[in-house]
């Protein structure tokens, strides 16, 4: 009998700890669902960090602080720096497709130089002075953000959304903006010698005192509303989209 009963204690306390491991081991899970993966948890501080050549695929820096950090190299498709601080980061050819710098800010030491920012999501960032050379940003999200002074050199901005965006006194030597929305954004004093324009929206677009030379244009460039007071070759390049369009 008394063995029946320590049987039985046993038992008992043997599920009643099954029960609890099985308890904690669910709320662990829930936890881990809620907070991002690591190494980076949100808020953190990983300012001077080396991340150049990692495989950051799905990790997140949502709100941390990787400010001077390398991120050179990395492949980071998708990864979230949303609301992050990025002054002073280095991105160069860094493989970040679909990547959210929703809210983030850098500085003119933040640079995406080559860097694979495909249909990548900058709403809202404040990139005052970034540099984007030769940055693959085709598909990407600019709306509202603000991209003064910064550097787009042989850009790839195909297909962009910059609409509201603050481009003023930025550099878009040569780059690729066809088809690009930059209705409402505002592109006073930008140099955009050699731009490609084609297909691009410019409705409400504010280029006043913007360098306009030499920039590629056809008969889908929309220049409703563009206002061109003060630029370089701005009224060759109104005059010569309206006579095509009239065609």
């Amino acid at each position: 009998t008394s063995t029946s009963r320590s049987s039985t204690g046993c038992s008992r306390r043997c599920r009643r700890a099954r029960a609890t491991r099985r308890r904690s081991s669910r709320r662990s899970r829930r936890a881990s669902r809620r907070s991002p993966s690591n190494p980076a948890a949100a808020g953190a501080n990983y300012s001077g960090k080396n991340f150049a050549r990692r495989d950051l695929t799905k990790r997140s820096f949502r709100g941390a602080n990787v400010s001077a950090a390398n991120f050179n190299e990395a492949k980071a498709k998708g990864v979230s720096f949303h609301g992050a601080n990025v002054r002073a980061a280095s991105f160069v050819k860094t493989q970040c497709f679909r990547c959210s710098f929703y809210g983030s800010t850098g500085d003119r030491q933040t640079h995406f130089d080559n860097a694979n920012l495909g249909n990548a999501d900058f709403t809202g960032a404040r990139m005052r002075g970034a540099r984007f050379r030769k940055a693959q940003l085709g598909g990407a999200k600019l709306k509202g953000a603000d991209m003064s002074r910064a550097f787009f050199q042989e850009a790839k901005l195909h297909s962009a959304n910059l609409y509201g965006a603050d481009a003023r006194a930025t550099k878009f030597h040569n780059a690729d903006l066809r088809r690009a929305n930059l209705s409402g954004a505002r592109f006073s004093r930008a140099i955009l010698t050699g731009a490609d324009l084609r297909g691009t929206n410019l409705t409400r677009t504010d280029m006043r005192h913007a360098n306009l030379c030499s920039v590629k244009y056809d008969k889908h460039t929309n220049v409703n509303g563009t206002d061109v007071r003060g630029a370089k070759c701005g009224a060759t390049f109104l005059r010569n989209v309206r006579r095509i369009q009239a065609r």
